[in-house]
């Protein structure tokens, strides 16, 4: 399961994260090499986002699927935050 934190960057501020991934099941390896995620806040509660990656599996290279979506964090206190985002897969 992955998870992403209910924080957004803030209004006109910019959030960008590298990462390299890779996963192996039984003789087939994929790499992910970068994998980007770039965040831009519109106010303090909203986030647009984008992200995808450069994959390599079986010897074949290319730009893996994109999603983008909207992060809308709409309760926060102290303690706790609660947020909802949708996202599209293209």
């Amino acid at each position: 399961m992955m998870t992403d934190g209910t924080g957004t960057p803030g209004d006109g501020n910019w959030e960008i994260n590298l990462s390299y991934k890779w996963q192996k099941q039984g003789q087939s390896k994929q790499y992910e090499l970068p994998a980007f995620d770039i965040n831009y806040g519109l106010g303090d509660n909203i986030q647009l986002k984008v992200e995808s990656s450069y994959l390599t599996t079986g010897g074949v290279s290319g730009f893996s699927n994109a999603k983008a979506g909207v992060k809308w964090r709409f309760y926060e206190d102290e303690s706790l935050s609660f947020s909802t985002y949708p996202q599209y897969t293209f």
